[in-house]
């Protein structure tokens, strides 16, 4: 929800920003044309578990494998509800967006969270969209921003 909180910040912050790109992701996270369909972002929220929490995470990851390396890193299963908190918060509060002037967006072919249709839908026409062959959390492929971010 990394774009949408940055929206959600510069809401409330008066700050300068020179360059901005979402990676797999909106400034509306729930929206059924532009974020994670609302049926599907209400399930997660009313089903999630510990055991739902890691399926969540290897859809997020792509895998197992990456998932395992990630394990140390992500929040202990035993915060579930304080997980659905914030999920709650999130999915009435977002903002609308447009605080933030995006220069670009990147958008994974093989995102299990965000459609990429959605993000296409949401980003063409409002700045230069990038895809790439890689899941929603695509930074293990990455060794520098110019990878993604090509003919900026």
């Amino acid at each position: 929800m990394g774009v949408w909180a940055a929206e959600s910040i510069a809401a409330k912050e008066d700050f300068f920003i020179d360059a901005a790109i979402a990676v797999n992701g909106t400034p509306i996270p729930v929206h059924d044309e532009y974020g994670i369909p609302s049926k599907t972002a209400w399930a997660t929220h009313d089903g999630l578990t510990s055991e739902t929490l890691n399926k969540f995470y290897r859809r997020v990851f792509g895998g197992a494998g990456l998932h395992k390396k990630m394990e140390r890193v992500l929040p202990e299963a035993s915060d579930v509800e304080e997980l659905k908190s914030q999920l709650f918060k999130i999915y009435n509060d977002a903002p609308e967006g447009g605080r933030i002037k995006w220069n670009m967006a990147v958008i994974s072919e093989e995102d299990k969270i965000f459609p990429p249709v959605n993000l296409k839908h949401y980003w063409e026409g409002r700045c230069q969209v990038n895809t790439i062959k890689a899941p929603h959390y695509p930074f293990h492929l990455i060794e520098r921003w110019e990878d993604i971010v090509h003919e900026w």
